[in-house]
């Protein structure tokens, strides 16, 4: 029986049969295609193999049980099983869009669905249970090391930005030109960062930062300790190394203004030499670079970070606890996002909440930092769940950070900063990635840990900054399958083709959007037929090697 003819058989009723079916295949495939690592793997599988479906008794031998060779065939190995795992489960998140876009209009007919899953095969809440803690366990094998690795970078980043000599010492100016939230704004300044480290450059606030965002200085901590000024009379105007007219090297100080360019050096771009390290210890190099480049520029000044022990003291905050960031005001009102309601964010929690306690088998007080712009959302969310503790920074008083115009002060910006700090601290994160605020959380959470199970966004999948920096910071991916479009919406795909992802205009199911380099067609494709593509970059004067 051929594949096409064994699929018209299975009943629509049966599609998660075809999941788990894909699930066997895909680790079948895996295993057959790796014979030099077959022997080597087998015995691991064994022992990864569960006595019963529940894998939370799952143990692995430490790490410093091994001598060096069999520690980097060991992180090879896991990590190619951290990539099927991915696979899986992203696999798994499409099969569930899949069904909530085919029946969104008879939510009856799909829990009928969900149900006769349940009844024959396996709760499908059992089914990403058990990948995300089969994915758990190999991420906890490398933590020490991706630790060690961020603290390498953020210590060369210091260096750079830190020269002995600031007068001799080749600079970067940095000044947006133009308002936007906090969010926005990082957005810009950790793409000026990029373009500082590619350059070898010290980067330096310009002379009109404060205008576009208040309080920037007094609530962060400084770019430098040692070179923080510049004359700007005669500055040259970056531009880009893919530009007509590029920007020689030897100029001593540029200024990269709001308009982003297409350059070498720039968001879903990695360092060369660090990409063989990295892609052993995370599911996405690409947004743990973006996020060792958030992390040193998100550095609260001190008494700021008293603030944070402050409302954790007073909400007495510790692990584990969830977070939520619900965006309302001007991101609905201008429709830059679809309005969620709270128990749409509260769903995941709860189950989030639930894997938890069946996994370590106790439970846990159900403590939640919920972050809005909207007052009432933070008043409802204490009416409607009252088995949760909800932590806040609204601390009985006015909320300053519910208008746009209050949000860009100094005390606005400071509670965005609190808030975004201890979103990102949680153990797990529930936003939107609509929203400015909800990538930058995930990035910081991606700088200090694997977050793949560790956040989720009710909207879009992981972009970088507002419509127009997407235009040049796009992630790529390359197909892995052929595709032939079902309506006029989608595009074709053959394997090898490379496609741009445009994240904001996927149609929030199972298909996203993006643009087919090799036909020039732009519109939907399924996500599980391409991989993503780790573009390098020869960030200079750098050595990622560890010690």
């Amino acid at each position: 029986m051929t594949f096409s003819t064994m699929y018209k058989t299975i009943q629509l009723k049966s599609i998660f049969n075809l999941f788990l079916l894909t699930i066997f295949i895909s680790v079948t495939v895996y295993v057959t295609n790796n014979e030099k690592r077959f022997e080597t793997a087998m015995p691991i599988l064994r022992n990864l193999a569960p006595t019963k479906f529940e894998i939370s008794n799952l143990k692995i031998s430490p790490m410093s049980s091994y001598d060096e060779t069999q520690y980097e065939q060991r992180l090879a190995l896991l990590s190619d099983y951290r990539q099927v795992i991915k696979k899986i489960f992203v696999e798994a998140r499409q099969v569930k869009r899949f069904t909530q876009t085919l029946f969104q209009d008879s939510p009856s007919k799909r829990s009928e669905l969900e149900d006769d899953f349940s009844r024959h095969v396996v709760p499908f809440n059992d089914l990403i249970y058990n990948i995300k803690t089969l994915g758990d366990v190999i991420i906890k094998e490398s933590e020490k090391e991706l630790a060690q690795l961020g603290e390498i970078v953020q210590k060369q980043i210091h260096e750079l930005q830190n020269p002995k000599n600031c007068k001799t010492a080749r600079k970067l100016i940095c000044d947006s030109g133009k308002t936007c939230g906090t969010g926005c704004s990082f957005h810009h300044f950790a793409y000026c960062l990029f373009v500082a480290l590619g350059t070898n450059r010290t980067m330096i606030w310009g002379s009109t930062i404060s205008n576009s965002l208040e309080g920037i200085k007094e609530v962060f901590l400084p770019l430098s300790e040692t070179c923080q000024k510049v004359d700007e009379v005669g500055v040259v105007n970056w531009h880009s190394d893919r530009s007509s007219n590029p920007t020689p090297d030897n100029v001593p100080v540029i200024k990269v203004a709001a308009k982003l360019q297409d350059t070498s050096f720039k968001p879903f771009t990695i360092p060369a030499d660090l990409k063989e390290r990295v892609v052993k210890l995370h599911n996405d190099p690409n947004v743990w670079w973006i996020g060792q480049i958030m992390r040193y520029l998100f550095r609260g000044q001190p008494w700021v970070m008293e603030i944070v022990q402050d409302i954790k003291e007073k909400f007495q905050i510790k692990q584990p606890y969830a977070s939520i960031h619900v965006r309302r005001t001007d991101k609905v009102s201008l429709h830059l996002a679809p309005a969620h309601e709270l128990s749409d964010y509260m769903d995941h929690v709860t189950e989030w909440f639930n894997d938890y306690e069946r996994f370590h088998a106790r439970k846990v007080p159900r403590k939640v930092y919920i972050a809005s712009d909207d007052q009432t959302v933070i008043e409802e969310a204490i009416a409607k769940f009252p088995n949760y503790e909800f932590a806040h920074y609204w601390l009985g008083k006015k909320h300053k950070s519910s208008t746009t115009t209050s949000r860009k002060s100094l005390d606005g910006l400071l509670a965005i900063v609190c808030d975004v700090i201890l979103l990102s601290e949680g153990d797990y994160f529930v936003g939107t990635y609509s929203s400015n605020v909800g990538t930058l959380v995930k990035q910081l959470m991606d700088s200090r840990k694997d977050a793949l199970f560790s956040a989720h966004s009710l909207d879009l999948d992981m972009r970088y900054g507002s419509l127009k920096a997407e235009r040049s910071c796009k992630p790529l991916f390359e197909a892995i399958a052929d595709h032939a479009p079902g309506d006029a919406s989608e595009i074709s795909l053959k394997t090898g083709d490379q496609i741009e992802y445009f994240p904001t205009k996927q149609d929030f199911s199972y298909k996203v959007f993006g643009k087919n380099r090799r036909t020039g067609e732009s519109g939907l494709f399924p996500l599980h037929k391409t991989k993503q593509v780790l573009v390098t970059a020869p960030y200079p004067g750098y050595n990622f090697t560890l010690g």
